[in-house]
Parts: structure tokens; sequence; C-alpha cells
């Protein structure tokens, strides 16, 4: 059975999980909180745009990336 809840297939891929990865990364990113959230949040939507909501999924990705840009712009 699939655990949709705590395994989304949209989000795991082999043995990798979009939120680990994320994670892992976001360890080590010299970024303010209000972008890593940004960041974290792009990045799921596009690793679930080909097997969720397609374009839509991209255009949100888009969206997040223009807020992070807005703020990274800030912080110069």
């Amino acid at each position: 059975m699939i655990d949709e809840i705590n395994e989304p297939r949209h989000y795991k891929f082999g043995e990798y999980e979009v939120y680990d990865i994320c994670m892992a990364w976001l360890k080590e990113a010299p970024i303010s909180h209000g972008i890593a959230a940004d960041w974290f949040s792009m990045m799921q939507y596009l690793f679930r745009f080909p097997m969720k909501k397609g374009k839509k999924d991209l255009l949100k990705a888009e969206w997040y990336l223009k807020k992070i840009m807005e703020k990274y712009d800030e912080n110069l």
C-alpha cells in the first residue's frame, strides 16, 4: 500500500526524498531564513512537476524563484 501522507510518490525518487535532499543542502547554504523557506518550496515544485501538475508546478516554482531574487537583491 502506498502511503501518500508520509511518502508521497511525487516527492520520492528511488531512495531519495526531496525533503532530505533540501535539508542537507540548507545545512550548508549561507542564505537567510526567508530565502531558505522560498527555496525549499521552489524545489518541491520543481521535483514534483512531472508527476503532479506539470506546467502549473513549474509556474509556481517560478513564482518562488522571483521571490528569492527579490529578497536576494534586498540583502546585497
